[in-house]
């Protein structure tokens, strides 16, 4: 890195504040300065060889620190000087020496020793007095949290995305730092996330934000565990032959096949409360550091269907069509159908379980069927040791009536259980233009916390080249929900983007703005008319991408925001500041393909909509057509995207063909036919086609319409307009 930084006398609590307050309070360093690096005078680092590494696994990647060389190899990295490192047990310090002790060593135990035992395991302590540094945790990830807040705090490193570019270590000939103590711990006891592990680097970072995946050799998973998890409680090759009983009844049959993949147990048998019991009691004793086993359920809502199971599910006359003056049951029916069932069930295991592992919970997830406790059966009683992870996108809480809903929920969760996690999904893949919305987490959490939230999880599955950001903000209100989002923003875009901060923090500060103000769901469900516009809405789903950000991003705002990358570029004059904004810039013009192809949709459906020809609107098709075809997925991936896969989600080869990254389903091709068949009823209403529509009249008109825009359209697009022909005639019988 060309730039240059000469630090000295930094102040411990400046750059971007990760801790809360409620921490042990401890005694003061005596004031001063610790020399770290200055005039011929450098520190030593002192280790304990005992404490070991850090190993922590995600996603199938393995990630080893030792929190003694990682301080070496940063320090080296911003100084250009080798610091030797010794093990406590041989180091004699001498006069004048100024030493860094890591870790558990004898000097830390007698300082801080009564500090750190009230400490959460998550939790550390930076303490700077004249001679001496000291930067411990009480475990050993937390030491290499220590160590990580020394570096950010005096010699302004940051993890700002995964990989070498996204990381910034300003140079210093000196460095010089003020006496001080420093100690944090988090307010969200379990963070965790999936899908950043898989960019290369993404599990160190991810690490580094303070996201934990366990250091327990047996566990690659958080504090909590409460994922999908039946279908290892109950393997059917252990289980099925002599009980085939345990399992499900579906259409007659007692599920085997397809059992992990969505179908359920028989929660009304007696026996799979004891056998569920004995499993969790066995792991917990075997992972000491794991505080919760995880029940939940397998991912499908498939329940038993026998006699005794189905008296505890809720009827479907009450949710499937619900009266929508009784809000209880419209807003949340499907979403309780099985709550009576399975929350009883679960707190008969969560007796069992409390006899033998007392202070232990039972994770799971308040999801699907079972999101609602079992409001409508008072005589059932959650057991306050189940911890539920709640199920919702805090991206959708802009709206009053989605936020109204969901703090019902919590409520009602935090009146039964001692505590509980929140489970979002905030995925950047499938979003090519930005989905910023770090201050709606920020609101939820706050609120959450007073009434019992320890745990949060996220599907993160990240744009990296339009999220920019925003995992490191959601990270730092997970551990502090008080950060100052704007101060950590204008911090994190100074290091990225160095002399042109601010035209890139004024893009990013917009996308959220813009989001927060757009009035779009995750799902983008809204249907419009217009037989083209289907055509347009589903080509999109086909390609696996969604709309949502299309409709927030209006050519308009897409010219702003394109003018502040234009102004990051002039004015930025750093080598690495300047390969960054390239990188980001890049990863929003592959983005605005897709946007030109969607308003280019847009504006034929507006065409369309003012009662065309079927031949004019092929031809307008047609002209249109060299915007989807640039907006083919596999091109752009061999053009633009290949070069510099961390800037997108890395996808498989899978993934790849053209249009078959998301299977649609029957109904979104049942409702495009209809809307053929609607436009032509429509037209000949109108006198503008002179015969009434036929089948035959209206595959033609889907072909010409289809074929005139994809010519070169491969295999499953052809399939799938076959399919909406047949749809299409089954509409006109």
């Amino acid at each position: 890195m060309e730039r240059i930084v000469r630090l000295a006398f930094v102040c411990l609590m400046v750059f971007a504040p990760f801790g809360r307050a409620d921490v042990p309070a401890g005694n003061s360093a005596p004031p001063g300065l610790f020399t770290l690096l200055d005039s011929g005078k450098q520190a030593v680092i002192v280790y304990n060889p005992d404490d070991g590494a850090y190993h922590g696994a995600a996603q199938g990647v393995i990630f080893t620190l030792k929190a003694h060389e990682d301080l070496a190899n940063y320090l080296k990295k911003a100084t250009g000087n080798d610091f030797t490192t010794v093990a406590d047990a041989t180091y004699k310090p001498q006069p004048g020496s100024f030493t860094i002790y890591v870790g558990n060593c004898a000097a830390t135990r007698e300082i801080l020793g009564a500090q750190l035992a009230k400490l959460d395991r998550d939790g550390y302590i930076v303490r700077v007095e004249p001679q001496r540094v000291f930067l411990a945790g009480p475990m050993v990830h937390s030491t290499c949290w220590a160590v990580q807040r020394f570096l950010e705090d005096n010699l302004g490193v940051r993890w700002l995305f995964p990989g070498d570019l996204g990381t910034d270590v300003p140079h210093a000939d000196t460095v010089i730092v003020p006496t001080g103590q420093k100690i944090e711990q988090p307010v969200i006891l379990s963070r965790l996330w999936s899908g950043a592990q898989k960019a290369p680097g993404g599990v160190e970072w991810s690490f580094r934000q303070r996201i934990f995946y366990s250091s327990d050799p047996k566990s690659t998973k958080g504090r909590y565990e409460f994922q999908h998890n039946m279908a290892n409680i109950f393997p059917p090759d252990k289980y099925y032959d002599q009980h085939p009983e345990y399992y499900a009844l579906i259409k007659g049959v007692r599920e085997r096949e397809g059992y992990s993949h969505g179908v359920n147990i028989c929660l009304s048998n007696p026996e799979t409360i004891k056998i569920a019991a004995r499993v969790a009691i066995d792991y917990l004793k075997s992972h000491p550091l794991i505080e919760s086993y995880s029940f939940g359920p397998n991912d499908g809502g498939h329940w038993c269907e026998c006699d005794n199971c189905k008296k505890l599910m809720l009827p479907a006359s009450k949710w499937q069509k619900p009266d929508p003056r009784d809000e209880l049951l419209f807003v949340w029916g499907g979403k309780m159908r099985a709550s009576r069932l399975y929350w009883d069930w679960l707190s008969k295991v969560a007796v069992i379980v409390a006899q033998e592992c007392p202070g232990k919970r039972l994770g799971t997830l308040s999801y699907d069927g079972y999101t609602v406790p079992p409001v409508l059966n008072p005589e059932v009683k959650v057991d306050p040791n189940i911890l539920p992870y709640i199920c919702f996108a805090q991206g959708d809480m802009w709206h009053a009536v989605n936020k109204r809903h969901v703090d019902w929920l919590i409520d009602q969760w935090s009146q039964r259980v001692k505590s509980f996690g929140i489970y979002d999904y905030a995925y950047g893949s499938g979003e090519v233009l930005p989905r910023l919305y770090t201050p709606l987490v920020q609101q939820v959490v706050r609120e959450a916390v007073p009434k019992g939230l320890k745990g949060c999880y996220a599907e993160v599955y990240p744009n990296w080249g339009a999220d920019g950001p925003r995992l490191s903000q959601v990270a730092k209100v997970w551990w502090n929900p008080n950060v100052d989002l704007d101060a950590d923003l204008e911090d994190w875009c100074r290091h990225a983007f160095e002399e042109a901060a601010a035209p890139m923090a004024e893009h990013f500060r917009r996308c959220e703005r813009e989001w927060i103000a757009s009035g779009q769901d995750k799902y983008n469900t809204r249907k419009r008319p217009g037989s083209v516009g289907a055509f347009g809405k589903t080509y999109q789903f086909m390609q696996g991408w969604r709309t949502t950000p299309m409709e927030v991003f209006t050519p308009a705002l897409i010219a702003e925001h394109t003018a502040l990358f234009d102004e990051a570029a002039r004015v930025v004059k750093d080598k690495t500041a300047k390969a960054r904004i390239a990188w980001f810039r890049k990863a929003w013009d592959v983005g605005l393909i897709f946007a030109d192809a969607y308003w280019a949709g847009e504006g034929l459906e507006t065409y369309i909509a003012r009662g065309v020809t079927v031949q004019q609107a092929a031809a307008a098709l047609k002209k249109m057509a060299p915007s989807y075809e640039e907006a083919a997925w596999k091109k752009v991936f061999d053009d633009r995207m290949k070069p510099d896969m961390v800037a997108w989600y890395p996808l498989g080869g899978a993934d790849l063909k053209q249009i078959n990254i998301k299977p649609v389903r029957d109904e979104d091709l049942r409702w495009c036919a209809r809307q053929v068949v609607d436009d032509q009823r429509r037209l000949y209403k109108e006198k503008k086609i002179a015969n009434p529509p036929i089948a035959e009249a209206v595959r033609k008109t889907i072909a010409v319409l289809f074929e005139a825009g994809m010519e070169q359209a491969n295999d499953n697009y052809k399939k799938a307009v076959e399919k909406i022909h047949a749809m299409a005639g089954e509409e006109l019988k």
